[in-house]
This record gives structure tokens, C-alpha cells and sequence, in this order.
């Protein structure tokens, strides 16, 4: 078995198969790379599961986060540059979210 742990990521990848699911999880290396090079990425872990598990997952946190900001009547706005990147057009996103 696995050793448990606790840390941070600020970054992530999701890899899909008929099978199953991998959520690949890294931080930015804490050095800046060299003019014109891609920042490094250290990883971190990976979670193995059911592609009915991450169903069940994105639902329960979803969930969990419309709870969250509604009783601190505040949000967690994401910036467009970042869907933009993850090519989420706004409008997606605000479906998903309501």
C-alpha cells in the first residue's frame, strides 16, 4: 500500500481510458527557468481510479464548492488567461458552475 500523503500541487493532468482514470499531480519547480524555457514541473503523485469513481468525485466537490462559497457569499473567480489556456470557453464554465 501506498504511503499516505499531504502536500501541495499547482498543477495537474487527468489521463483517460475505457478503464479507469490517473490524476497525475506537480508543483513548479521553485527555480525560474532560463529565458525562453518552459518552467520545470516536479511531480508529485498520481491517483489511480475508476472512471465511476472520478464521476462521483468531480460531483461531490463541485458540490462541496457551490456550498462553500454560497454560505461565505463570496466566489473563487478563475481567470479567463487560465481557461483560455485549459480551453474552457466562459461559457462552459458558467453552465458548469451554476
Amino acid at each position: 500500500m501506498a504511503e499516505p500523503f499531504d502536500t501541495y500541487v499547482d498543477q495537474f493532468q487527468v489521463v483517460m481510458s475505457p478503464w479507469g482514470a490517473v490524476l497525475n499531480f506537480s508543483v513548479t519547480a521553485p527555480k525560474p527557468p532560463a529565458p525562453g524555457q518552459v518552467p520545470a514541473a516536479l511531480d508529485v503523485g498520481s491517483l489511480r481510479m475508476s472512471t465511476e469513481h472520478l464521476k462521483a468525485l468531480v460531483f461531490i466537490a463541485r458540490r462541496q464548492v457551490l456550498q462553500v462559497e454560497k454560505a461565505a457569499a463570496l466566489s473563487h473567480p478563475v481567470a479567463i488567461e487560465v481557461l483560455n489556456q485549459l480551453g474552457i470557453s466562459p461559457e462552459d464554465w458558467d453552465t458548469f458552475w451554476r
